[in-house]
């Protein structure tokens, strides 16, 4: 928090944070309905800092975040089947941790389970199977392996600088 201050970063910011953080914590042990008949699904947090160059966001959201970063479940950086992999391990979810905030959705694109193919083409569906709580299924190359993923939990906070929210 001090170097959120120090930075003059906005309360609002740092209460996102604080609240990406605890929705990673609480996991999917606290399920949700958005409205009446919709699917339960975890508790999930997306969080996109905007601020220009050199005025702190990315320090404040590792200040923010660092007591997640010892946890393995905890990432910066995953193609979208490394993230899959990482998915059903820790059913009660995965923190991501985005500090330029462009790169996100060229990083779900990347091996994409429905043929994103590794280039810079945005896919974002694991990107809403996720939000979504819906069943995400990657079969590998060897063919007696599948995972499966049952109501997916992801948290993202992430961080971006104005001009790059169009791309």
């Amino acid at each position: 928090g001090d170097v959120a201050v120090q930075s003059q970063i906005p309360r609002n910011f740092l209460m996102s944070c604080a609240l990406t953080g605890a929705g990673a914590a609480i996991g999917s042990a606290v399920s949700v309905r958005f409205a009446d008949g919709a699917p339960v699904t975890g508790t999930q947090i997306y969080t996109m800092g905007v601020a220009e160059s050199g005025t702190g966001k990315s320090k404040a959201l590792k200040a923010m975040l660092k007591p997640f970063t010892q946890h393995s479940s905890f990432c910066t950086n995953a193609t979208t089947e490394a993230l899959t992999t990482l998915l059903s391990k820790y059913p009660r979810g995965v923190l991501l941790q985005v500090a330029e905030g462009k790169q996100f959705t060229k990083m779900m694109g990347k091996y994409a389970p429905n043929g994103g193919g590794g280039n810079d083409e945005s896919n974002n569906s694991l990107l809403c199977e996720a939000w979504s709580g819906d069943t995400i299924a990657v079969a590998r190359q060897d063919i007696k392996k599948c995972l499966r993923i049952d109501n997916p939990q992801l948290t993202v906070a992430a961080t971006i600088q104005g001009h790059n929210l169009k791309s």
